[in-house]
């Protein structure tokens, strides 16, 4: 019981136990990886996430966890190089495509952060974050008729949203 007691103690112990029961379990190389890279030690974390990803590659969870670690290192084309790879093994995971909307955001590439928008929002509709990011690169790119359907969508999901009541109705 004692010993059962220490491994609920936090997140990292309680993975590792999962790890040392069953070390084949790529949920647990991944949890335990989010945990590790939490706590900082973000080679651990790294190594935790690719052995997630060999054991089992059709969760692509891992992948992008890796590629987020990636781009919080400035290496964004890497991150966009693991999220292509997520996004070719699983086409339905609106993460992998967000994710890969912020690698473009950071590489200048406003065609590829809007393609990657447009699949976030094609699998998940109710994303504020991608309707917001979508928002702002319309206004950016002058679509001022696509920005304005885009903020009433937005208002549709969040109507408390400052930045597409002002488009919606600026002040004079």
């Amino acid at each position: 019981d004692v010993v059962r007691r220490r491994d609920w103690n936090n997140d990292a112990a309680l993975w590792a136990s999962a790890r040392r029961v069953e070390s084949r379990s790529a949920r647990a190389c991944s949890w335990m990886g989010l945990a590790e890279k939490e706590a900082g030690r973000m080679d651990a974390a790294r190594s935790l996430f690719q052995r997630a990803d060999e054991l089992n590659p059709y969760d692509v969870s891992a992948l992008v966890n890796l590629a987020v670690m990636e781009g919080e290192a400035g290496r964004y084309k890497e991150a966009e190089r693991l999220l292509k790879e997520a996004v070719r093994r699983q086409p339905r995971s609106f993460q992998a495509y967000w994710n890969w909307s912020v690698a473009c955001f950071h590489l200048g590439d406003e065609a590829g952060m809007m393609n990657a928008l447009e699949n976030t929002l094609r699998l998940n509709p109710y994303s504020l974050q991608a309707r917001k990011a979508r928002l702002g690169l319309l206004m950016d790119a002058g679509r001022r008729e696509d920005a304005l359907a885009e903020a009433r969508r937005l208002l549709e999901i969040d109507p408390q949203d400052e930045m597409a009541k002002r488009l919606l109705d600026p002040a004079p």
